[in-house]
């Protein structure tokens, strides 16, 4: 009997890395992370890396690179203007804090044409007011989550397991092999949605000064 469990418990972990495997293999192989950070960033993309350089913000993925790939970049698509990064990875994947921050919102929700479960998080604040005179803040947003782990009001650090990766919400396979799990990440410098790309990349002083050349860090 335990022969048949252990022979069970190796064919289910077989199963899941075949999957995983077919998922890598329908992916954009110019949308891996290393092909995203070898590219050199345009113009407008410089002037915001100098942005974040300057504002001194540095954040983690928020899924292990060794877990995920990138399935969709922020910026146009057929479907309209994506204002995130797709993050595919399986479900059940852990999402982790790329910074210190509080959680502003820990919404479960059964929409199927939205984010679905999500999260939207505060981090550092800027030098800079809204028409309020309300301070602006450096904000994340996870989309399509299976589980939430944190709640609202709730201060994490770097590195704390705040969910899991889904397919919540409004979500659309590639292909009938696919499986359509990922992370919608989204970052807000003030009330402005910025390439995740940039901010993710800013914490590697090599490509900063690949992309910046002749700025002082």
């Amino acid at each position: 009997m335990k022969i048949i469990k252990i022979i069970f418990l190796f064919m289910m972990l077989l199963s899941t890395q075949s999957i995983f495997l077919i998922d890598k293999e329908v992916c954009d192989p110019d949308l891996s992370i290393e092909n995203q950070r070898a590219k050199k960033i345009t113009a407008q993309a410089q002037k915001l890396l100098t942005e974040v350089v300057e504002d001194q913000v540095f954040f983690d993925w928020p899924v292990k690179i060794c877990e995920c790939w990138i399935s969709s970049l922020f910026g146009p698509r057929k479907s309209g203007h994506h204002n995130g990064l797709d993050l595919a990875a399986p479900e059940g994947t852990p999402i982790y804090a790329p910074a210190d921050g509080v959680i502003e919102v820990a919404q479960l929700s059964d929409d199927k044409q939205g984010y679905g479960n999500m999260i939207l998080m505060s981090h550092k604040k800027l030098d800079f007011y809204d028409e309020y005179g309300h301070l602006k803040y450096y904000k994340t947003r996870y989309g399509h989550l299976q589980k939430i782990l944190v709640k609202h009001g709730q201060a994490v650090k770097r590195g704390h397991k705040i969910g899991l990766v889904g397919r919540s919400g409004h979500v659309i396979a590639k292909n009938s092999k696919s499986d359509p799990s990922h992370l919608h990440f989204e970052i807000y410098r003030g009330d402005t949605r910025i390439n995740p790309i940039i901010c993710l990349f800013a914490s590697d002083d090599a490509w900063i000064a690949k992309n910046l050349p002749g700025y002082s860090l």
